[in-house]
């Protein structure tokens, strides 16, 4: 059964900045990869990850520029990982010590080596998220379902906290009424109707007096002329005669100035004052029967307006005995303010139904949201309980609902330095069981105090930890310049495949076989390389 496999030596080939390198780690744990920048030290980790972590690890361009091929060959000692690599791809192969190859190698290696891209030092410097997040994963720690639902949840409670929101602003701007409210709505506009018909009775009430003053005032007018064209009519006749006496004496008058002019002028003017004689007596003639004509129109003038002024006020007689009855004047003033007290008690009536519906409306939205508040710890509970079983690789280690790394009951971020990095190196050991080797990229970050705390948590959990620094001061660090060790000749053990060991053909096995189960001595069967 495989268990602690270590990098027993690498060789790597044009793999970005490096040319041609050639790698025995000593037995010490740590593994320093030094040089100065752009030499090629960076490159020597990712060939380790390429080699063994797949195509998702292997970056755009990994051939160096300027050739057409690379290759990458890492001995494990139980197994021989051979990457290669051209400008249409990839190809792996794996084999066992005595030389059979698999011919599914990455899935091999995905068995083996599926955390191998763990950086203790890059997980003590993620953010908490970061950090929750790639523990999780580690730890194969499945809350997807949870974090999904209670995701939904949030984004159900967010909307339901704002109609709560809008409820209590809408509350706010509708004042608690205050006074005594009557338990039934004030019906204003019924007393509106009484307040529109007394005003219609007060205002036909003004008519009909208005009526009755005028035909009052026709009555008396009338009854006025009657009376003065009845005495008028009484001395009519009397102021006749002496009109006719008046003609008569001016007539008379007249004839004895003619007859005094005659008696003067008769000799000569008899014939004249003859003619004016008759003239006159036709004059006379004439005058009085126009003044008979005008007596006879007068008379008869008289008697029709007499008759018209009886028969007016005999009409208006009848019609003020028969004249509706005036109703009495309805005090309007009174109904307005009971009108005012009525709209007022209204107002304040509905502000409090309306103000008892909000306060209805934000009840139900808050057993909403606390309803969803509770189905949200529920699913924390189930998160703290789901995480609280993982098996950690440290005690004090802990992930809580809400995501935070914790480490001894306070937030990971807030451990010391020793503790983030004694706890990052025990995660990825933890993770790693059976390829007991670790990659950090950033080694520079440490201090010699750190340097020597991970050398010494190497040896404490049996890992290989290769690391890479900048500059060349470390000791028993392997130096890389222009792409190459430094100190070693320039040609470096080839990538050669290794042969399978003679043995007769066994025939191929029908399903995958299990290379974490096999029995002591047994050999894998041997199968061929396709891709």
């Amino acid at each position: 059964m495989v268990d602690g496999l270590k990098i027993v030596s690498l060789t790597a080939e044009n793999i970005k900045r490096v040319r041609a390198v050639y790698i025995e780690p000593s037995d010490d744990g740590l593994v320093i990869v030094g040089g100065n920048n752009a030499q090629g030290k960076s490159s020597v980790l990712d060939s380790i990850m390429y080699a063994l972590g797949g195509t998702s690890t292997v970056s755009e361009e990994p051939i160096r520029r300027g050739e057409t091929s690379a290759s990458i060959r890492v001995d494990l000692g139980d197994y021989v990982v051979t990457r290669r690599f051209t400008p249409s791809g990839s190809t792996v192969k794996v084999t066992t010590r005595d030389g059979a190859s698999f011919s599914s190698p990455q899935k091999i290696l995905d068995g083996l080596f599926s955390r191998l891209t763990f950086d203790p030092l890059k997980f003590s410097n993620m953010k908490a998220d970061e950090q929750s997040r790639t523990l999780i994963a580690l730890l194969g720690i499945d809350t997807k379902d949870l974090d999904a639902e209670r995701a939904k949840l949030y984004e159900e409670r967010t909307g339901m906290n704002r109609l709560v929101l809008e409820s209590q602003v809408t509350i706010s701007k509708v004042a608690e009424s205050c006074g005594d409210i009557p338990v039934a709505r004030p019906d204003a506009a019924e007393l509106m109707k009484q307040f529109e018909a007394a005003v219609s009775s007060n205002s036909k009430r003004s008519q009909i007096e208005h009526r009755r003053t005028t035909q009052q005032n026709m009555l008396t007018s009338a009854q006025e002329t009657l009376i003065r064209l009845q005495a008028k009519s009484g001395t009519m006749q009397d102021e006749w005669s002496v009109v006719l006496q008046q003609l008569n004496d001016k007539n008379d008058a007249r004839d004895t100035e003619l007859c005094s002019r005659q008696e003067r002028e008769v000799s000569e003017f008899t014939e004249r004052h003859r003619l004016e004689w008759e003239s006159r007596e036709a004059a006379r003639v004439s005058d009085i029967d126009t003044c008979n004509e005008r007596k006879a129109c007068a008379e008869a003038d008289s008697a029709h307006g007499i008759e018209s002024a009886t028969a007016i006020v005999e009409t208006l007689t009848e019609k003020a005995a028969t004249q509706e009855v005036i109703p009495e004047t309805v005090d309007t003033d009174a109904i307005s303010l009971e009108i005012d007290s009525a709209s007022a008690l209204a107002k304040l009536w509905d502000a409090r139904e309306v103000r008892r519906t909000l306060l209805a409306t934000y009840d139900k939205h808050k057993a909403s949201s606390d309803a969803i508040t509770a189905r949200m710890e529920a699913i924390d509970d189930s998160k703290r309980e789901r995480l609280s079983k993982a098996a950690y690789p440290i005690e004090g280690l802990a992930v809580s609902e809400t995501g935070s790394v914790l480490f001894n009951g306070i937030p990971f971020s807030q451990a010391s330095r020793a503790q983030k990095i004694r706890t990052s190196v025990a995660i990825g050991a933890a993770m790693n069981p059976k390829l007991k080797v670790l990659l950090i990229e950033d080694g520079s970050l440490l201090d010699d105090d750190g340097l020597k705390l991970v050398a010494g948590l190497a040896d404490e959990y049996g890992f290989q930890i290769w690391i890479e620094r900048v500059g060349d001061k470390d000791a028993s660090a392997i130096i890389i310049e222009d792409g190459h060790v430094r100190g070693a000749e320039v040609a470096t053990e080839p990538v050669v495949e290794a042969k399978p060991a003679k043995a007769p053909r066994k025939p191929r096995a029908k399903k995958s076989v299990d290379l974490f189960n096999l029995a002591e001595g047994e050999v894998p069967f041997e199968t061929v390389e396709t891709a």
